[in-house]
């Protein structure tokens, strides 16, 4: 099961990846993901693909454009109502939900959540 994680997150487009450390320079914010939050992006890529392969392309797509605008600023998602106290954010990308936190001159994806599943695991 690890191993085709790995090469499922090989496979991720660049835009989705940490630029290197050049480019986080000039875009002065670096994203890092998450083991869970890849793990989760991999797997709602892999469902959708399963059904519809353009699906999943519009997925990372979004999450891609997504993650541009957070580079360039990178507060303006709004605050996660069940997880107010610990200042995460979060971008919506109906039915997902990507979340965040904001610390210096990073920005980690703590999870790509369905707004189907109960919140507390949030």
């Amino acid at each position: 099961m690890r191993e085709r994680s790995k090469r499922s997150a090989r496979s991720l487009p660049p835009a989705l990846k940490s630029p290197p450390c050049s480019q986080a320079a000039a875009l002065r914010v670096r994203i890092r993901w998450t083991r869970l939050a890849l793990a989760d992006l991999i797997s709602a890529r892999d469902h959708l693909a399963a059904e519809n392969p353009l699906a999943a392309e519009a997925l990372l797509s979004r999450v891609s454009e997504a993650l541009k605008r957070l580079r360039k600023h990178a507060r303006s998602g709004r605050i996660v109502p069940e997880r107010r106290s610990l200042g995460y954010r979060e971008v919506i990308l109906p039915p997902y939900r990507l979340i965040y936190a904001v610390a210096g001159g990073e920005i980690q994806v703590l999870r790509l959540w369905h707004s189907r599943r109960d919140p507390t695991g949030i």
